[in-house]
């Protein structure tokens, strides 16, 4: 089941766990910014609206996190370089029951950006800039204002064909391992390994990276992985030392799904956690 379907991602920092749902499609990009300031954190389940829509058209560009369903992101969790949002306003089911976008304790949104989704969960320290949704539900948190959920959300992108291979790689702890674009099985790199990518569009049949291990793109590059992209803390997506890439230039394509159902309470659950340098564009 593809429901979960989109990742886009100029920056994006998950020093614990990042929970998107099933299928999901993971890209580079830059976006705009607008400033905003800081709210103190409230225990109410609702608050004020205003009248004017913050975003009222939305496009697939603004994102660095979408989802179609619901996502979560998790303790210490942190989005850089553009808005995190959900497309469906829904009776679930949700990774968070209640919930399409919910934030754990200290998770946090680049406050130049937008969280936009229907309900809205800010549990104890999460921090965001402005939210566009029809209910914040804030358990001591920190966000600026809220505006309406927009009436229309762009749609999923469909992800490619992947093919991957069966042949696994393997970065040893702390080593480094420079690799061609190709079809390859299970990808695993170590505690601070290191994987260089030159540049291309890798078939992968599943990641999973160790504390501090890092993926570093050498060039414009595209993972399609078939299976699950794991991650466990302070790990590292993005180009390599001293190469520019442009937003767009690194986009992760995953298929995998939760448990035998795919739906998003089954588990284990698609979940990642990585800390990535923002893009210029």
């Amino acid at each position: 089941m593809r429901d979960f379907g989109f990742f886009r991602q100029s920056c994006a920092r998950f020093s614990s766990q990042l929970s998107l749902g099933v299928a999901g499609t993971f890209a580079v990009l830059a976006v705009g910014a607008a400033g905003c300031s800081r709210k103190e954190p409230q225990a109410a389940d609702s608050v004020s609206v205003s009248a004017a829509a913050l975003n009222a058209t939305p496009q697939i560009t603004d994102f660095a996190v979408y989802a179609h369903n619901s996502a979560t992101l998790r303790d210490r969790a942190t989005v850089l370089g553009g808005d995190v949002g959900v497309r469906l306003a829904g009776t679930g089911p949700f990774l968070i029951s209640g919930y399409e976008l919910a934030l754990a304790s200290e998770a946090q949104v680049e406050t130049t950006h937008n969280v936009i989704a229907n309900r809205v969960l800010l549990q104890d320290r999460a921090r965001v800039g402005d939210v566009q949704a029809s209910q914040i539900t804030n358990q001591f948190g920190f966000y600026s204002h809220q505006y309406p959920f927009p009436s229309s959300m762009p749609a999923v992108p469909p992800t490619a064909p992947v093919s991957p291979g069966t042949t696994p790689l393997t970065v040893a702890a702390s080593a480094t391992t420079v690799v061609s674009p190709g079809s390859y099985g299970a990808v695993s790199v170590g505690y601070r390994g290191i994987l260089r990518l030159r540049g291309g569009v890798y078939h992968l049949a599943s990641v999973q990276l160790d504390n501090e291990a890092r993926i570093e793109a050498l060039a414009p590059v595209q993972l399609r992985v078939a299976g699950r992209f794991g991650a466990l803390d302070r790990v590292w997506i993005g180009a390599a030392s001293g190469v520019t890439l442009t937003a767009g230039d690194l986009r992760i394509e995953v298929s995998g799904h939760n448990g035998g159902s795919g739906l998003p309470t089954d588990t284990p659950r698609l979940r990642g956690s990585a800390m990535t340098r923002p893009f210029t564009g």
